[in-house]
């Protein structure tokens, strides 16, 4: 069996620093950021398939009600019926599979900044630093997972058809966080 080939993934991140205001009666102000690209998620489109909905050959339907050998729970479609996760008597047990190829289709990629300001204010010998970090400074709102379920059932009332490919993830908002650093 060919293993999946896995794809190369680049991601660009970068950050720098500098110090604004060197005093060193009063202190300093400090700023600093951090950029990150990351490249989208792959996604999948999942079906569960029962035994009832494989088609079997006439000569070979019998297998489908077949108890599993003992260690078979991690067997393929179709040996001896047994399904992945199978036990005993098929009843019921479902086989999940991509319907899409490996690296078939990706989301969007994202791009994030953080912004961190601050400032140094020394003392006898001592200093305290006052910041606020500032996460996703742009508040992108890129999606970060993909609803991978995929029914193609008739019936309204199961079918998830409309929402395969929607968000169920996205990166965190804007958000603030203040500090107080002081070292002695």
């Amino acid at each position: 069996m060919d293993r999946p080939q896995e794809r190369w993934e680049t991601q660009v991140r970068g950050t720098a620093a500098y110090t604004v205001l060197p005093n060193k009666k009063w202190g300093d102000v400090l700023v600093s950021t951090l950029f990150r690209w990351v490249p989208g998620v792959e996604l999948s489109a999942n079906h569960a398939f029962t035994k009832d909905q494989v088609q079997w050959e006439p000569s070979s339907a019998y297998r489908a009600t077949l108890p599993c050998a003992p260690g078979t729970n991690n067997a393929t479609l179709g040996q001896v019926g047994c399904f992945v996760g199978g036990t005993g008597a098929n009843t019921g047990v479902s086989q999940t599979i991509n319907m899409l190829n490996t690296g078939q289709l990706y989301g969007e990629g994202y791009t994030q900044f953080d912004l961190k300001l601050g400032k140094n204010v020394r003392f006898a010998n001592k200093r305290v630093n006052i910041g606020v970090d500032i996460f996703n400074v742009f508040n992108n709102d890129a999606v970060r997972s993909f609803q991978t379920n995929f029914d193609v059932s008739d019936d309204p009332a199961t079918a998830v058809v409309e929402q395969w490919g929607q968000a169920t993830t996205l990166l965190s908002p804007r958000y603030a966080r203040l500090s107080i650093q002081f070292d002695f």
